[in-house]
């Protein structure tokens, strides 16, 4: 008969491995699941492209230059959508200079 030590870190094992399957086996849901129907969930998704985010983020920005702008050109929305993106982000900080003399 095998020891129980070997019995139960083979039960363990498998459970993980069971666990792993599971959590593998589950749809991950679409960036775009989310984004509404029409010009508004189209910019949204060409401006994630723009400056690297979902559409969801992307949506708030979006929304903000359409109330702003309807009847504007959707390439002058997208411009200014990024602007106001990038600038309600949080401030990078800055990298640390060192001195270029020695000593």
């Amino acid at each position: 008969m095998p020891e129980l030590w070997i019995v139960a870190g083979l039960a363990v094992l498998v459970g993980i491995g069971l666990a792993v399957r599971v959590m593998r086996a589950q749809p991950e849901a679409p960036a775009c699941e989310y984004v509404p129907e029409g010009r508004e969930g189209e910019l949204a998704v060409r401006l994630a492209k723009i400056v690297g985010c979902t559409p969801l983020r992307a949506l708030p920005s979006v929304r903000q230059e359409l109330d702003l702008a309807p009847a504007a050109d959707d390439d002058v929305i997208l411009k200014r959508a990024a602007y106001h993106y990038r600038n309600a982000l949080p401030e990078r900080e800055p990298p640390a200079y060192r001195d270029k003399v020695r000593g």
